[in-house]
């Protein structure tokens, strides 16, 4: 039996997203809760919604959540569906690159490809983020644009109802509005034809998803000005979210596959101008001003940019596999097609599953399990004073942080974050006193990532002695790995 046979075309489709899945899943399954902090906010909000569900919230990802997390309120549930999201993914890539080159063969090996994207895969597997079901409407979005010819098309309206939801779902939305203009610039130079009811689409949604951005963020627009493109990050922490990386770690995190055969495409457009790579080449003229400029984080790009490299390297695999099958070496066109394949399991699979090993091992030592639910039987609604990176994870079991990654709700979040950097220096217990009782805090957290964060080894003060033989702090939980204390004495 070939695989190019159209009725087993679904069958291994199916194959590679039920793996897919099941490998995500494999991993998240075996950790508790989530790997990131944003994750938690997503729990707080979906939490909020289910006890509230007129609680005005602009993110249908949140909605989505809460309707399944009702019906079956476990972390689990959670998991699985966001899992799902991000297979998806792997269908609409098939979908685009089966329309694209009319090629079976190669649009599986894209489907499988866009799969395993290494920095998509580590930072989503176990993470509630919004940017998963962005990512997936974004792709559904470029598939609807080069598949709808006239406006009875049904793509065409597909196109007009995810534009219409998209700012409610991320405000990387403005990305599409950006790429399309940059588009119509594009085909305009070169003195292509785009019908008229492309342009009026285009027209269309750039005003409609700039406007939207303005409606739903105007406050932070009002308050924060410019300013509000860094999302008020502190000037301390800008460098952290916007970091430079290599050409090594980008073949990592992007792979290696659709990394340089992106580029070698990117390149060919430049001298053939093919119209196919026009759709996409604005899109990642995009990605790199936004990375280059720091309006986005590294981590941000590197996804969109793997996902797209993915969608571009069908068209060189395209190329590869005609000239092969029109040449002496056309009976033997499978074993391009398995070279491809362990190229793929060398440079992606293996270093993914090496990576999602190792960051099970941390969070298994983390232990984060009885700390969640410490904190939740014991201190809510109490002050705690943690790094701004568990913030959230304070607030979803009903605790109180003294920060969090919202900076944006804070106009003096530098300030804050400044004092929490003193107080983890640890030079003093009249110092750290003086900074809980300014925030009215009682309690703090320390664990061994805090304490590296901070670049000390241990909880240490000299002379930790409030009056005689009283201590300034109390140690209250201790799990192995995570400590929360308590101030003892009042200044």
């Amino acid at each position: 039996v070939k695989i190019s046979d159209s009725k087993y075309i679904s069958h291994w489709l199916f194959f590679i997203m039920i793996f897919v899945f099941l490998f995500r899943m494999y991993f998240s399954y075996g950790i508790f809760g989530f790997n990131d902090d944003f994750s938690y906010k997503t729990v707080f909000n979906i939490e909020q919604i289910i006890s509230d569900p007129l609680n005005m919230q602009f993110n249908l990802y949140y909605y989505l959540l809460s309707f399944f997390y009702y019906l079956f309120p476990f972390f689990l549930t959670l998991k699985i569906i966001n899992n799902i999201i991000a297979v998806l993914i792997i269908l609409l890539n098939y979908k685009i690159a089966k329309y694209i080159t009319n090629e079976e063969n190669s649009s599986l090996l894209v489907a499988l490809i866009s799969g395993f994207i290494p920095i998509f895969v580590i930072e989503t597997f176990n993470s509630l983020n919004s940017f998963n079901l962005f990512l997936f409407l974004f792709v559904f979005q470029i598939y609807n644009f080069i598949s709808f010819k006239n406006k009875y098309n049904i793509h065409f309206y597909l196109f007009i109802l995810i534009t219409i939801i998209l700012p409610f779902v991320s405000p990387l939305s403005i990305l599409l509005a950006f790429s399309l203009l940059l588009f119509l610039a594009l085909a305009f130079i070169e003195g292509l034809d785009v019908v008229k009811h492309k342009v009026d689409l285009i027209i269309f949604t750039s005003i409609y998803l700039i406007w939207a951005q303005f409606l739903i963020y105007k406050n932070l627009f009002l308050n924060f000005g410019p300013d509000v493109i860094y999302q008020n990050i502190p000037n301390s922490l800008i460098e952290n979210y916007f970091i430079d990386t290599s050409l090594r770690s980008m073949i990592f995190e992007i792979g290696f596959i659709p990394l340089v055969f992106g580029i070698f495409i990117i390149y060919f457009f430049i001298f053939k101008k093919q119209r196919f790579l026009l759709s996409l080449f604005p899109f990642f003229l995009v990605f790199l001003f936004l990375i280059f400029f720091r309006l986005i984080s590294l981590k941000i790009g590197l996804i969109l940019i793997g996902e797209l490299f993915v969608l571009i390297f069908m068209f060189f695999f395209k190329l590869a596999l005609d000239w092969i099958k029109n040449s002496k070496f056309d009976r033997v066109w499978y074993v391009f097609l398995l070279c491809f394949f362990f190229i793929f399991l060398f440079s992606s699979y293996i270093p993914i599953q090496s990576q999602l090993i190792e960051i099970s091992h941390d969070k298994e030592i983390e232990n984060n399990e009885y700390l969640y639910e410490f904190i939740k039987e014991n201190l809510k609604g109490k002050k705690i004073l943690a790094d701004y990176k568990y913030g959230f994870f304070i607030q979803s079991v009903g605790a109180i942080s003294m920060l969090d990654q919202d900076f944006y709700k804070l106009k003096n979040s530098q300030k804050i974050l400044t004092d929490i950097k003193i107080f983890y220096s640890f030079t003093s217990s009249v110092s750290s006193l003086r900074i809980l009782e300014k925030y009215d805090v009682d309690y703090f957290l320390i664990n061994k990532n805090i304490l590296k964060s901070y670049g000390q080894e241990s909880f240490k003060i000299e002379n930790d002695l409030c009056f005689k033989d009283t201590k300034s702090f109390v140690k209250i939980y201790d799990d192995g790995f995570n400590q929360i204390y308590k101030g003892n004495c009042l200044l």
